[in-house]
């Protein structure tokens, strides 16, 4: 008798420790800072954010440049920058665009001399020790290295928090496509897009957008570019075209039943994507080069 005692006093505590797990859960992901609001209008709890499906435009400058490729000559030196660095400084000196590192390889006092160059390689940050080399072409001292310093592209917001604004893209990140590193944002802003085609998507090949970008109505800042996608913040009140709130919670709250994907897919307006309608939708990026 004491030991079916024990068993079920054993069980009801495991019982409690789940419940409290789930709801730990629960709080984690559906706790949200309230002292900013972002628009009154909508009258929503704690666990509800505003549903996206809006396609936007993203423009931001990298910090640091990523490198995509080399010269010949500078391919055979050992313990040199390498395809796919992000450059972040040189002789103690932010680098946020190629125009940054012509200026410090060109200036009086470090002409043709060694310069401390820090890169992040595979999430290390890596501290050289490199010359640059005049290029007769130009006459100016070049590192020998291609670089991309900007980054633009179109995605879709998956969700606001109608209380700060702040915004999640999901799916995965804007990538040199090239290298398929992702750049760091340094500073960036969101603008209108209207969607001009599709690409549709097929078994290995993921569908894509295409669209023009709006740099006349801005609409927030870009602040993360990461592997599972596009975070920030939504400035303009106003950006809210399904004013639709929907309940939000923890992975434990995940059970299988229907669902409906929302998605601009023809010009600006938000439509329900159901069954065979439904479309492949994506990121699709560009970035600015220059060689030095």
């Amino acid at each position: 008798m004491n030991i079916k005692k024990i068993q079920n006093t054993l069980w009801l505590t495991v019982v409690i420790v789940l419940l409290s797990i789930n709801l730990s859960t629960i709080e984690e992901y559906t706790s949200f800072v309230s002292n900013n609001t972002f628009n009154t209008s909508i009258s929503a709890s704690a666990n509800e954010v505003i549903l996206g499906g809006q396609t936007v435009g993203f423009d931001y400058q990298g910090d640091g440049v990523l490198v995509v490729s080399k010269q010949k000559d500078y391919q055979r030196k050992k313990d040199y920058i390498l395809v796919g660095d992000i450059i972040k400084s040189i002789n103690n000196i932010n680098i946020y665009s190629s125009q940054d590192i012509s200026s410090i390889l060109n200036a009086e006092n470090s002409l043709g001399k060694e310069l401390d160059v820090c890169v992040k390689r595979n999430n290390k940050i890596i501290n050289l020790k490199i010359t640059p080399e005049l290029d007769v072409f130009s006459n100016s001292y070049k590192l020998g290295v291609w670089v991309k310093d900007n980054v633009s592209g179109i995605g879709t917001i998956t969700y606001i928090n109608p209380k700060t604004g702040k915004f999640g893209a999901l799916g995965h990140a804007i990538v040199d496509g090239s290298t398929g590193k992702i750049l760091d944002v340094k500073e960036g802003k969101v603008y209108d897009c209207s969607i001009v085609g599709i690409a549709k998507g097929a078994r290995g090949a993921p569908g894509e957008l295409h669209g023009v970008i709006s740099k006349r109505v801005e609409l927030g800042m870009v602040e993360k570019n990461t592997d599972f996608g596009i975070y920030g913040t939504i400035e303009n009140e106003n950006f809210k075209e399904t004013n639709k709130l929907i309940r939000v919670g923890g992975r434990n709250l995940v059970r299988p039943g229907k669902a409906v994907i929302y998605s601009c897919i023809e010009g600006g307006k938000i439509k329900s994507c159901q069954d065979k309608s439904v479309s492949t939708c994506g990121h699709r990026a560009s970035l600015t080069a220059g060689a030095f």
